[in-house]
């Protein structure tokens, strides 16, 4: 793993030639950048390392106007690059609907640059220089050429976003499993709400997600088809038992409902009953989801 990391660590050193300026690199988790360097030097695969974490401030050069900076965030894993770096973008300049679109693209783009699957003798490639070309040229483009930081194009993209429930029956090793749908979560730019209750293990969780239609259906994707959890004997596991309860467009609501409300952040909340589980859906307009089989309904009686 000491060779992930020191080329993760020389990758870090080349950005910070290339951007010199005190903020424009700057790491998230010190102390994980120092255990990094400890490991490294000592050549000890025993010290504990936490992924490291940084962001960049791109520039972005925009006809007739000011250099404008886009944030982007870089989260490696501790097998980076042979693993897919995660990816996320902020910006004032740019709509939250067009830092969803480039976050989906730069995330993609990334997955492009890992090791191939079940292939031993591929050791990935670093990929962050790419994605901040890439994020120069479309980016730019964004923001002249098609003007969707303007309030009537972000107005207009963000009509097409949708919001989506997910119910997942239960979780056996929790912590894993919310850190994961967090990190999807950020990486697809999306916002999101996961509501829990716990009892001997975590279950009846439902994940509210608001974005880009595209981002919500990759979320889903990989819900269904990576492994997230553990099952009775302690083995990864898919999940088996989750219901898409809707996934519609934000204008989309039931005669005399209102629309769903319009969600931002990421946040985990633990309820107690059912009760308080229809407060919190009604409080979002988002209780009565679904239709038929999968339309929302006390299952679970406290």
């Amino acid at each position: 793993m000491l060779e992930y990391i020191q080329r993760q660590l020389d990758e870090i050193s080349c950005l910070q030639a290339m951007y010199p300026e005190e903020d424009d690199v700057v790491v998230d988790n010190d102390e994980a950048l120092q255990a990094a360097h400890q490991a490294v030097d000592a050549c000890d695969n025993s010290i504990a390392l936490a992924p490291l974490v940084f962001t960049i401030q791109v520039p972005l050069s925009l006809e007739g106007s000011e250099t404008q900076k886009i944030a982007l965030r870089v989260h490696l894993p501790k097998l980076y690059p042979r693993e897919s770096a995660q990816v996320s973008i902020n910006s004032n300049t740019l709509s939250r609907a067009a830092c969803a679109q480039l976050s989906l693209e730069l995330v993609g783009k990334a997955q492009t640059y890992a090791a191939a699957p079940n292939d031993p003798e591929d050791d990935g490639q670093e990929c962050t220089f790419e994605l901040i070309q890439h994020l120069q040229e479309v980016g730019g483009t964004l923001c002249g050429d098609i003007g969707i930081s303007t309030v009537e194009g972000a107005a207009e993209a963000e009509s097409s976003w949708q919001h989506a429930v997910i119910r997942i029956d239960h979780m056996n090793s929790h912590a894993a499993y919310m850190k994961t749908l967090r990190k999807w979560s950020e990486g697809y730019g999306l916002a999101g709400k996961l509501l829990y209750r716990m009892r001997a293990r975590v279950e009846s969780v439902y994940v509210i997600l608001y974005g880009a239609p595209d981002a919500i259906g990759s979320f889903i994707t990989r819900l269904r088809t990576e492994y997230v959890d553990i099952d009775s004997r302690g083995m990864k596991c898919k999940e088996r038992q989750s219901t898409v309860m809707c996934q519609r467009n934000v204008t989309e609501h039931k005669a005399g409902e209102e629309p769903a409300k319009e969600i931002e952040g990421w946040e985990m909340v633990e309820y107690e009953d059912d009760a308080e589980l229809q407060k919190y859906l009604q409080d979002l307009n988002l209780l009565h989801v679904g239709s038929g089989s999968t339309r929302y309904a006390c299952k679970n009686k406290s």
